[in-house]
Protein backbone atom coordinates (compact mmCIF):
# COMPACT_ATOMS: atom_id res chain seq x y z
CA UNK A 1 0.00 0.00 0.00
CA UNK A 2 1.61 2.99 -0.98
CA UNK A 3 0.14 6.65 -1.33
CA UNK A 4 1.69 9.33 -3.82
CA UNK A 5 -0.37 11.84 -4.28
CA UNK A 6 -0.30 15.17 -6.05
CA UNK A 7 -2.04 17.46 -5.96
CA UNK A 8 -4.34 18.49 -3.07
CA UNK A 9 -6.72 21.43 -3.14
CA UNK A 10 -8.11 23.74 -1.33
CA UNK A 11 -11.82 24.02 0.25
CA UNK A 12 -14.92 25.05 -1.49
CA UNK A 13 -14.63 28.68 -3.04
CA UNK A 14 -16.30 29.94 -6.54
CA UNK A 15 -12.69 28.54 -8.52
CA UNK A 16 -13.50 25.28 -6.85
CA UNK A 17 -17.23 24.97 -7.92
CA UNK A 18 -16.04 25.84 -11.26
CA UNK A 19 -13.30 23.21 -11.12
CA UNK A 20 -15.73 20.36 -10.05
CA UNK A 21 -18.19 20.95 -12.70
CA UNK A 22 -14.80 20.73 -14.76
CA UNK A 23 -15.13 24.56 -15.83
CA UNK A 24 -11.61 25.00 -15.34
CA UNK A 25 -11.36 27.66 -17.62
CA UNK A 26 -13.70 29.96 -15.24
CA UNK A 27 -11.62 28.44 -12.14
CA UNK A 28 -8.52 29.64 -13.62
CA UNK A 29 -10.33 32.62 -14.09
CA UNK A 30 -11.79 33.34 -10.22
CA UNK A 31 -8.56 31.81 -8.99
CA UNK A 32 -6.28 34.53 -11.01
CA UNK A 33 -8.70 37.02 -9.69
CA UNK A 34 -7.96 35.93 -6.01
CA UNK A 35 -4.15 34.99 -6.53
CA UNK A 36 -3.83 39.07 -7.44
CA UNK A 37 -5.17 39.73 -4.52
CA UNK A 38 -2.60 38.08 -2.66
CA UNK A 39 -4.85 34.74 -2.13
CA UNK A 40 -1.83 32.37 -1.41
CA UNK A 41 -5.18 29.37 -1.68
CA UNK A 42 -5.40 30.50 -4.82
CA UNK A 43 -1.78 30.14 -5.72
CA UNK A 44 -2.23 27.12 -4.71
CA UNK A 45 -4.90 25.73 -6.86
CA UNK A 46 -3.88 27.31 -10.35
CA UNK A 47 -0.47 25.20 -9.21
CA UNK A 48 -2.83 21.99 -8.98
CA UNK A 49 -3.94 22.85 -13.07
CA UNK A 50 -0.25 23.66 -14.47
CA UNK A 51 0.57 20.40 -12.74
CA UNK A 52 -2.36 18.47 -13.90
CA UNK A 53 -2.64 19.86 -17.61
CA UNK A 54 -6.54 21.08 -16.93
CA UNK A 55 -7.48 23.84 -19.08
CA UNK A 56 -3.78 25.20 -19.59
CA UNK A 57 -0.85 23.26 -21.41
CA UNK A 58 0.61 20.70 -18.42
CA UNK A 59 3.66 22.71 -17.14
CA UNK A 60 5.95 21.23 -13.88
CA UNK A 61 8.13 24.33 -13.73
CA UNK A 62 4.69 26.62 -13.59
CA UNK A 63 3.19 24.40 -11.38
CA UNK A 64 5.95 24.82 -9.09
CA UNK A 65 6.04 28.99 -9.26
CA UNK A 66 2.91 28.42 -8.11
CA UNK A 67 3.09 26.05 -5.03
CA UNK A 68 6.79 28.00 -4.29
CA UNK A 69 4.77 31.19 -3.61
CA UNK A 70 1.32 29.32 -2.24
CA UNK A 71 4.36 27.60 0.41
CA UNK A 72 6.24 30.88 1.18
CA UNK A 73 2.91 32.19 2.09
CA UNK A 74 2.27 30.02 4.80
CA UNK A 75 -0.41 27.90 2.57
CA UNK A 76 -0.34 24.52 4.04
CA UNK A 77 -1.69 23.05 0.39
CA UNK A 78 1.18 25.24 -1.27
CA UNK A 79 3.51 23.35 1.12
CA UNK A 80 2.58 20.04 0.53
CA UNK A 81 2.15 20.40 -2.93
CA UNK A 82 5.69 21.58 -3.08
CA UNK A 83 7.15 18.75 -1.33
CA UNK A 84 5.65 16.39 -3.75
CA UNK A 85 7.10 18.21 -6.67
CA UNK A 86 10.56 17.94 -4.96
CA UNK A 87 9.82 14.49 -4.19
CA UNK A 88 9.29 13.25 -7.51
CA UNK A 89 11.77 15.55 -9.56
CA UNK A 90 8.59 17.47 -10.76
CA UNK A 91 9.92 20.75 -12.29
CA UNK A 92 12.69 20.71 -9.93
CA UNK A 93 15.78 18.20 -9.45
CA UNK A 94 14.38 15.49 -6.93
CA UNK A 95 15.81 16.27 -3.39
CA UNK A 96 13.87 14.06 -0.82
CA UNK A 97 15.23 16.25 1.97
CA UNK A 98 13.71 19.22 1.03
CA UNK A 99 10.56 17.30 -0.12
CA UNK A 100 10.39 16.15 4.09
CA UNK A 101 11.02 19.95 4.97
CA UNK A 102 7.68 21.06 3.00
CA UNK A 103 5.64 18.67 4.53
CA UNK A 104 6.68 19.05 7.63
CA UNK A 105 5.84 22.63 7.32
CA UNK A 106 2.31 21.25 5.96
CA UNK A 107 2.13 18.73 8.59
CA UNK A 108 2.17 21.14 11.63
CA UNK A 109 -0.66 23.21 10.83
CA UNK A 110 -2.48 19.35 10.10
CA UNK A 111 -2.36 18.44 6.54
CA UNK A 112 -3.64 14.86 6.90
CA UNK A 113 -1.47 14.36 3.48
CA UNK A 114 1.39 15.37 4.13
CA UNK A 115 1.64 13.27 7.72
CA UNK A 116 1.25 10.45 5.45
CA UNK A 117 3.91 11.62 2.92
CA UNK A 118 6.16 12.01 6.01
CA UNK A 119 5.38 8.66 7.31
CA UNK A 120 6.45 7.16 4.13
CA UNK A 121 9.66 9.29 4.06
CA UNK A 122 10.72 7.41 7.09
CA UNK A 123 10.07 3.74 6.37
CA UNK A 124 11.88 4.18 3.56
CA UNK A 125 14.79 6.43 4.65
CA UNK A 126 14.31 9.00 1.85
CA UNK A 127 15.31 12.87 3.09
CA UNK A 128 15.67 11.06 6.71
CA UNK A 129 17.05 8.61 8.57
CA UNK A 130 14.49 5.54 8.34
CA UNK A 131 12.87 5.14 11.40
CA UNK A 132 9.63 2.52 11.27
CA UNK A 133 8.35 3.88 14.51
CA UNK A 134 8.66 7.41 13.00
CA UNK A 135 6.83 6.49 10.32
CA UNK A 136 4.50 4.74 12.60
CA UNK A 137 3.64 7.93 14.63
CA UNK A 138 3.32 9.82 11.07
CA UNK A 139 0.76 7.63 9.77
CA UNK A 140 -1.22 7.26 13.49
CA UNK A 141 -1.40 11.00 13.39
CA UNK A 142 -2.95 11.03 9.92
CA UNK A 143 -5.45 8.04 10.48
CA UNK A 144 -6.72 9.77 13.78
CA UNK A 145 -7.33 12.77 11.61
CA UNK A 146 -9.70 10.15 9.28
CA UNK A 147 -7.46 9.95 6.35
CA UNK A 148 -8.56 6.92 4.97
CA UNK A 149 -5.18 6.31 3.23
CA UNK A 150 -3.65 6.59 6.85
CA UNK A 151 -5.85 4.49 8.65
CA UNK A 152 -5.44 1.76 5.57
CA UNK A 153 -1.58 1.73 6.18
CA UNK A 154 -2.26 1.56 9.87
CA UNK A 155 -3.55 -1.85 9.52
CA UNK A 156 -0.78 -2.81 7.20
CA UNK A 157 1.72 -1.87 10.52
CA UNK A 158 0.01 -3.81 12.49
CA UNK A 159 -0.66 -7.09 10.72
CA UNK A 160 3.07 -6.72 9.91
CA UNK A 161 4.36 -5.42 13.37
CA UNK A 162 6.36 -2.79 11.31
CA UNK A 163 6.97 0.05 13.68
CA UNK A 164 4.62 -1.25 16.40
CA UNK A 165 4.07 -4.51 18.30
CA UNK A 166 2.19 -7.02 15.89
CA UNK A 167 -1.09 -7.55 16.60
CA UNK A 168 -3.68 -8.82 13.97
CA UNK A 169 -6.72 -7.75 15.97
CA UNK A 170 -5.97 -4.19 15.88
CA UNK A 171 -5.38 -4.26 11.78
CA UNK A 172 -8.45 -5.20 11.42
CA UNK A 173 -10.02 -2.89 13.13
CA UNK A 174 -8.07 -0.05 10.91
CA UNK A 175 -8.51 -1.87 7.86
CA UNK A 176 -12.38 -1.96 8.43
CA UNK A 177 -12.48 2.02 9.08
CA UNK A 178 -11.32 2.54 6.08
CA UNK A 179 -12.99 -0.54 4.15
CA UNK A 180 -16.50 1.02 5.60
CA UNK A 181 -15.55 4.18 4.14
CA UNK A 182 -14.66 2.69 0.44
CA UNK A 183 -11.16 2.73 0.73
CA UNK A 184 -10.34 -0.01 -2.63
CA UNK A 185 -6.97 -1.32 -0.85
CA UNK A 186 -8.01 -1.39 2.39
CA UNK A 187 -11.29 -3.68 1.52
CA UNK A 188 -8.88 -6.01 0.08
CA UNK A 189 -6.27 -6.09 2.68
CA UNK A 190 -9.88 -6.88 4.57
CA UNK A 191 -10.70 -9.74 2.13
CA UNK A 192 -7.27 -10.85 3.13
CA UNK A 193 -7.52 -11.20 6.86
CA UNK A 194 -10.60 -13.20 6.84
CA UNK A 195 -9.38 -15.26 3.84
CA UNK A 196 -6.40 -16.16 6.40
CA UNK A 197 -8.32 -16.51 9.53
CA UNK A 198 -5.76 -13.30 11.28
CA UNK A 199 -7.71 -11.32 13.74
CA UNK A 200 -10.69 -13.13 12.92
CA UNK A 201 -12.33 -16.59 12.28
CA UNK A 202 -10.96 -18.11 8.92
CA UNK A 203 -14.76 -16.81 6.75
CA UNK A 204 -13.80 -17.00 2.86
CA UNK A 205 -17.46 -16.29 2.30
CA UNK A 206 -16.59 -12.56 4.16
CA UNK A 207 -13.70 -12.63 2.33
CA UNK A 208 -15.14 -12.69 -1.09
CA UNK A 209 -17.25 -10.28 0.08
CA UNK A 210 -14.61 -7.57 0.50
CA UNK A 211 -12.36 -8.75 -2.57
CA UNK A 212 -15.60 -7.88 -4.72
CA UNK A 213 -16.29 -4.25 -3.19
CA UNK A 214 -12.30 -3.60 -3.85
CA UNK A 215 -12.57 -5.27 -7.39
CA UNK A 216 -15.80 -3.02 -8.34
CA UNK A 217 -14.52 -0.50 -7.87
CA UNK A 218 -11.51 -1.67 -10.34
CA UNK A 219 -8.75 -2.61 -7.93
CA UNK A 220 -6.91 -5.02 -10.09
CA UNK A 221 -5.45 -7.21 -6.92
CA UNK A 222 -8.55 -7.32 -6.11
CA UNK A 223 -10.20 -8.62 -9.35
CA UNK A 224 -7.11 -11.25 -9.51
CA UNK A 225 -8.12 -12.43 -6.21
CA UNK A 226 -11.69 -12.95 -7.04
CA UNK A 227 -10.57 -14.75 -10.03
CA UNK A 228 -8.48 -17.21 -7.88
CA UNK A 229 -11.54 -17.89 -5.57
CA UNK A 230 -13.71 -18.50 -8.74
CA UNK A 231 -10.97 -20.89 -9.73
CA UNK A 232 -10.48 -22.31 -6.00
CA UNK A 233 -14.51 -22.69 -5.61
CA UNK A 234 -13.64 -20.84 -2.21
CA UNK A 235 -16.38 -18.92 -0.66
CA UNK A 236 -18.27 -19.65 -3.29
CA UNK A 237 -19.22 -21.96 -6.21
CA UNK A 238 -16.09 -23.40 -8.39
CA UNK A 239 -16.54 -21.34 -11.51
CA UNK A 240 -14.33 -21.10 -14.94
CA UNK A 241 -16.10 -18.96 -16.41
CA UNK A 242 -16.41 -16.13 -13.64
CA UNK A 243 -12.89 -16.75 -13.18
CA UNK A 244 -11.93 -15.72 -16.34
CA UNK A 245 -14.34 -12.90 -16.48
CA UNK A 246 -12.23 -11.13 -13.11
CA UNK A 247 -9.07 -11.96 -14.35
CA UNK A 248 -9.51 -10.55 -17.69
CA UNK A 249 -10.65 -7.51 -16.11
CA UNK A 250 -7.71 -7.24 -14.22
CA UNK A 251 -5.10 -8.31 -16.96
CA UNK A 252 -6.61 -5.30 -19.02
CA UNK A 253 -5.34 -3.37 -16.18
CA UNK A 254 -2.11 -4.31 -16.91
CA UNK A 255 -1.82 -6.62 -14.09
CA UNK A 256 0.68 -9.45 -14.52
CA UNK A 257 -0.43 -11.95 -12.51
CA UNK A 258 -4.15 -11.84 -13.61
CA UNK A 259 -2.64 -12.17 -17.28
CA UNK A 260 -0.43 -15.15 -16.52
CA UNK A 261 -3.51 -16.69 -15.25
CA UNK A 262 -5.73 -15.69 -17.81
CA UNK A 263 -2.97 -17.24 -20.39
CA UNK A 264 -3.58 -20.29 -18.25
CA UNK A 265 -6.95 -20.23 -19.35
CA UNK A 266 -6.92 -20.04 -22.52
CA UNK A 267 -3.97 -22.65 -22.71
CA UNK A 268 -6.27 -25.47 -20.81
CA UNK A 269 -9.68 -24.34 -22.21
CA UNK A 270 -10.90 -23.67 -18.86
CA UNK A 271 -13.74 -21.20 -18.49
CA UNK A 272 -12.91 -20.11 -22.19
CA UNK A 273 -12.34 -21.65 -25.47
CA UNK A 274 -9.16 -23.02 -25.70
CA UNK A 275 -6.51 -20.98 -27.82
CA UNK A 276 -2.94 -21.50 -27.58
CA UNK A 277 -2.45 -18.37 -29.33
CA UNK A 278 -4.68 -16.24 -27.07
CA UNK A 279 -2.83 -18.03 -24.63
CA UNK A 280 0.94 -17.22 -25.56
CA UNK A 281 -0.74 -13.29 -26.02
CA UNK A 282 -1.21 -12.92 -22.42
CA UNK A 283 1.75 -15.00 -21.44
CA UNK A 284 3.99 -12.68 -23.04
CA UNK A 285 2.55 -9.51 -21.52
CA UNK A 286 2.94 -10.76 -18.33
CA UNK A 287 6.28 -12.05 -19.25
CA UNK A 288 7.11 -8.48 -20.75
CA UNK A 289 6.60 -7.48 -16.58
CA UNK A 290 9.20 -9.85 -15.16
CA UNK A 291 6.65 -12.16 -14.46
CA UNK A 292 8.38 -15.62 -13.95
CA UNK A 293 5.58 -18.37 -14.35
CA UNK A 294 4.28 -15.94 -17.37
CA UNK A 295 8.24 -16.62 -18.94
CA UNK A 296 8.63 -19.82 -18.33
CA UNK A 297 5.09 -20.71 -19.89
CA UNK A 298 5.94 -18.92 -22.98
CA UNK A 299 9.20 -20.29 -22.99
CA UNK A 300 7.24 -24.11 -23.23
CA UNK A 301 5.21 -22.47 -25.80
CA UNK A 302 8.41 -21.88 -27.82
CA UNK A 303 9.62 -25.22 -27.06
CA UNK A 304 6.52 -27.20 -28.27
CA UNK A 305 5.30 -24.71 -30.99
CA UNK A 306 1.87 -24.34 -29.27
CA UNK A 307 0.39 -20.74 -30.52
CA UNK A 308 3.63 -19.66 -31.80
CA UNK A 309 5.83 -20.97 -33.80
CA UNK A 310 8.53 -23.34 -32.93
CA UNK A 311 11.85 -21.36 -31.78
CA UNK A 312 14.32 -23.25 -29.93
CA UNK A 313 16.07 -20.01 -29.31
CA UNK A 314 13.52 -17.88 -28.00
CA UNK A 315 12.49 -20.87 -25.81
CA UNK A 316 15.95 -20.82 -24.18
CA UNK A 317 15.41 -16.93 -23.73
CA UNK A 318 12.68 -16.88 -21.54
CA UNK A 319 13.92 -20.09 -19.57
CA UNK A 320 17.11 -18.33 -18.98
CA UNK A 321 14.59 -15.12 -17.84
CA UNK A 322 12.74 -16.83 -15.49
CA UNK A 323 15.30 -19.35 -14.13
CA UNK A 324 17.34 -16.11 -13.26
CA UNK A 325 14.26 -15.21 -10.98
CA UNK A 326 14.34 -19.05 -9.31
CA UNK A 327 11.78 -20.37 -11.28
CA UNK A 328 12.65 -24.46 -11.03
CA UNK A 329 10.74 -25.21 -14.02
CA UNK A 330 12.62 -22.68 -16.06
CA UNK A 331 15.89 -24.18 -14.62
CA UNK A 332 15.07 -27.76 -15.21
CA UNK A 333 13.98 -27.27 -18.56
CA UNK A 334 16.90 -25.12 -19.61
CA UNK A 335 19.02 -27.28 -18.01
CA UNK A 336 18.37 -30.39 -20.01
CA UNK A 337 18.56 -27.58 -23.49
CA UNK A 338 21.88 -27.09 -22.43
CA UNK A 339 22.64 -30.68 -22.25
CA UNK A 340 21.06 -31.47 -25.47
CA UNK A 341 22.47 -28.70 -27.33
CA UNK A 342 18.73 -27.66 -28.23
CA UNK A 343 18.47 -24.19 -29.52
CA UNK A 344 22.02 -23.03 -27.70
CA UNK A 345 25.56 -24.86 -27.63
CA UNK A 346 25.90 -27.81 -25.23
CA UNK A 347 27.09 -26.81 -21.90
CA UNK A 348 26.73 -29.71 -19.75
CA UNK A 349 28.37 -27.95 -16.38
CA UNK A 350 25.84 -25.63 -16.57
CA UNK A 351 22.59 -27.91 -17.60
CA UNK A 352 23.64 -29.97 -14.59
CA UNK A 353 23.92 -26.39 -12.45
CA UNK A 354 20.78 -25.52 -12.85
CA UNK A 355 19.51 -28.93 -12.49
CA UNK A 356 21.02 -29.38 -9.35
CA UNK A 357 19.30 -25.57 -8.47
CA UNK A 358 15.96 -26.99 -9.73
CA UNK A 359 16.55 -30.09 -7.80
CA UNK A 360 17.22 -28.50 -4.88
CA UNK A 361 14.30 -25.92 -4.35
CA UNK A 362 12.67 -29.64 -4.76
CA UNK A 363 11.32 -29.90 -8.41
CA UNK A 364 10.28 -33.47 -8.55
CA UNK A 365 11.26 -33.60 -12.13
CA UNK A 366 14.58 -31.77 -11.79
CA UNK A 367 15.42 -34.43 -8.93
CA UNK A 368 14.48 -37.41 -11.46
CA UNK A 369 16.66 -35.70 -14.23
CA UNK A 370 19.08 -35.12 -12.27
CA UNK A 371 19.16 -38.87 -10.80
CA UNK A 372 19.05 -40.15 -14.39
CA UNK A 373 22.79 -37.94 -14.94
CA UNK A 374 23.98 -39.97 -12.03
CA UNK A 375 23.15 -43.00 -13.67
CA UNK A 376 24.45 -42.36 -17.03
CA UNK A 377 28.12 -40.65 -16.24
CA UNK A 378 26.92 -37.12 -18.10
CA UNK A 379 28.17 -34.20 -16.79
CA UNK A 380 28.44 -36.42 -13.61
CA UNK A 381 31.16 -38.77 -12.59
CA UNK A 382 28.55 -42.00 -12.33
CA UNK A 383 27.53 -42.03 -8.87
CA UNK A 384 24.57 -45.48 -8.46
CA UNK A 385 24.27 -44.43 -4.73
CA UNK A 386 23.37 -40.66 -5.51
CA UNK A 387 21.32 -41.34 -8.97
CA UNK A 388 19.16 -43.49 -5.84
CA UNK A 389 19.32 -40.71 -3.41
CA UNK A 390 17.40 -38.22 -6.20
CA UNK A 391 15.48 -41.11 -7.22
CA UNK A 392 14.12 -41.67 -3.90
CA UNK A 393 13.26 -37.38 -3.43
CA UNK A 394 11.33 -37.24 -6.31
CA UNK A 395 9.57 -40.75 -6.17
CA UNK A 396 8.14 -39.30 -2.64
CA UNK A 397 6.28 -36.66 -4.26
CA UNK A 398 4.65 -39.25 -6.69
CA UNK A 399 6.78 -38.50 -9.76
CA UNK A 400 5.94 -41.39 -12.10
CA UNK A 401 9.26 -41.82 -13.83
CA UNK A 402 11.24 -41.73 -10.88
CA UNK A 403 9.08 -44.40 -9.35
CA UNK A 404 9.65 -46.66 -12.08
CA UNK A 405 13.50 -45.59 -11.69
CA UNK A 406 13.44 -46.51 -8.05
CA UNK A 407 12.15 -49.79 -9.33
CA UNK A 408 14.33 -50.71 -11.66
CA UNK A 409 17.20 -49.69 -9.02
CA UNK A 410 15.65 -52.45 -6.27
CA UNK A 411 15.08 -54.94 -8.85
CA UNK A 412 18.66 -54.79 -10.38
CA UNK A 413 20.20 -53.78 -7.13
CA UNK A 414 22.16 -50.63 -8.77
CA UNK A 415 22.93 -48.16 -5.89
CA UNK A 416 20.95 -50.14 -3.14
CA UNK A 417 20.62 -53.69 -1.98
CA UNK A 418 18.44 -55.55 -4.15
CA UNK A 419 14.72 -56.11 -3.32
CA UNK A 420 12.21 -57.02 -5.12
CA UNK A 421 9.20 -56.34 -2.55
CA UNK A 422 10.32 -53.03 -3.01
CA UNK A 423 10.62 -52.97 -6.77
CA UNK A 424 7.43 -54.29 -6.74
CA UNK A 425 5.87 -51.49 -5.00
CA UNK A 426 7.58 -48.52 -6.54
CA UNK A 427 6.80 -50.35 -10.53
CA UNK A 428 3.10 -50.42 -9.18
CA UNK A 429 3.01 -46.77 -7.94
CA UNK A 430 4.35 -45.89 -11.28
CA UNK A 431 2.10 -48.46 -13.31
CA UNK A 432 -1.35 -47.37 -11.41
CA UNK A 433 -0.43 -43.57 -12.86
CA UNK A 434 -0.12 -45.00 -16.47
CA UNK A 435 3.62 -45.11 -16.69
CA UNK A 436 3.61 -47.89 -19.95
CA UNK A 437 7.49 -48.71 -18.35
CA UNK A 438 6.35 -49.25 -15.15
CA UNK A 439 3.40 -51.20 -16.15
CA UNK A 440 5.45 -53.40 -18.52
CA UNK A 441 7.54 -54.11 -15.09
CA UNK A 442 5.24 -54.89 -13.13
CA UNK A 443 3.72 -57.52 -15.23
CA UNK A 444 6.72 -59.12 -15.94
CA UNK A 445 7.28 -59.73 -11.24
CA UNK A 446 3.89 -61.50 -11.48
CA UNK A 447 5.21 -63.60 -14.75
CA UNK A 448 8.22 -64.59 -12.11
CA UNK A 449 6.95 -64.35 -9.28
CA UNK A 450 9.61 -61.87 -8.09
CA UNK A 451 8.65 -59.68 -5.47
CA UNK A 452 4.50 -60.62 -5.61
CA UNK A 453 2.66 -64.13 -6.01
CA UNK A 454 2.85 -65.72 -9.39
CA UNK A 455 -0.45 -64.42 -11.09
CA UNK A 456 -0.70 -64.83 -14.82
CA UNK A 457 -3.68 -62.81 -14.78
CA UNK A 458 -2.35 -59.85 -13.49
CA UNK A 459 0.82 -60.27 -15.52
CA UNK A 460 -1.02 -60.40 -18.44
CA UNK A 461 -3.08 -57.42 -17.93
CA UNK A 462 -0.10 -55.19 -16.69
CA UNK A 463 1.62 -56.08 -20.01
CA UNK A 464 -1.57 -55.18 -21.61
CA UNK A 465 -1.99 -51.92 -20.87
CA UNK A 466 1.87 -51.23 -21.60
CA UNK A 467 0.84 -52.88 -24.97
CA UNK A 468 -1.58 -50.16 -25.32
CA UNK A 469 0.63 -47.22 -24.56
CA UNK A 470 2.90 -48.77 -27.19
CA UNK A 471 5.47 -49.79 -25.20
CA UNK A 472 8.59 -51.63 -26.84
CA UNK A 473 8.50 -55.42 -26.52
CA UNK A 474 5.08 -55.25 -24.53
CA UNK A 475 2.87 -56.95 -27.65
CA UNK A 476 5.28 -59.59 -27.74
CA UNK A 477 5.45 -60.19 -24.32
CA UNK A 478 1.58 -60.15 -24.23
CA UNK A 479 1.59 -62.82 -26.86
CA UNK A 480 4.04 -64.68 -25.20
CA UNK A 481 2.03 -64.53 -21.84
CA UNK A 482 -1.25 -65.89 -23.94
CA UNK A 483 0.15 -68.96 -24.99
CA UNK A 484 1.17 -69.35 -21.52
CA UNK A 485 -1.84 -69.16 -19.48
CA UNK A 486 -5.51 -71.23 -19.41
CA UNK A 487 -8.60 -69.53 -21.47
CA UNK A 488 -9.91 -68.99 -18.34
CA UNK A 489 -7.11 -67.16 -16.60
CA UNK A 490 -6.62 -65.09 -20.54
CA UNK A 491 -10.38 -64.10 -20.20
CA UNK A 492 -9.81 -63.16 -17.00
CA UNK A 493 -6.81 -61.15 -17.08
CA UNK A 494 -8.40 -59.27 -20.61
CA UNK A 495 -11.37 -58.33 -18.39
CA UNK A 496 -9.23 -56.88 -15.75
CA UNK A 497 -6.90 -54.41 -18.43
CA UNK A 498 -10.20 -53.60 -19.82
CA UNK A 499 -11.47 -52.17 -16.09
CA UNK A 500 -8.56 -50.50 -15.41
CA UNK A 501 -8.11 -46.61 -15.38
CA UNK A 502 -6.06 -44.23 -14.55
CA UNK A 503 -5.13 -43.67 -10.46
CA UNK A 504 -6.34 -47.33 -9.84
CA UNK A 505 -4.72 -50.69 -8.78
CA UNK A 506 -5.89 -54.21 -10.55
CA UNK A 507 -6.40 -55.80 -7.50
CA UNK A 508 -5.42 -59.46 -7.17
CA UNK A 509 -7.27 -62.57 -5.00
CA UNK A 510 -7.91 -63.67 -8.90
CA UNK A 511 -6.82 -67.74 -8.91
CA UNK A 512 -2.93 -67.85 -8.44
CA UNK A 513 -0.24 -70.33 -9.91
CA UNK A 514 2.09 -71.34 -7.07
Amino acid sequence: MIFHSCCALAEDDAGMIAYRQKDYASAMAEWKTAAEQGSARAKASIGVLYASGLGVAQDDAEALRWFRQAADLGNPIGQYNLGVMYRDGRGVGKDDAESVRWFLLAANQGDSNAKINLGAAYRDGHGVPKDAKEAFRWYHLAALQGNIVAQGLLGLLYQHGDGVAKDSKEALGWYRLAADRGFDDAQYELGGMYENGEGVAKDEKEALRWYRRAADQGFARAQDKLGQMYLAGAGTARDDAEAVRWFTLAARQGFASAQSSLGVRYANGEGVLKDDAAAARWYRMAADQGYAIAQYNLAAMYADGRGVDKDDKEAVRWYRLAAAQGNPGAGNNLGMMLLNGEGVGKDEAEGVRLLRSAAEQGLAEAQGNLAMLYASWRGVPRDDKEAVRWYKLAAAQGDADAENNLGWSYREGVGIERDYRQAADWFRRSAIQGNAYGQHALGLLYRDGNGVKQNPALAYAWVELAAKANYPNAVATRDKLAAAVTATELKQARALAAAWKPGADIPEGKPQRK
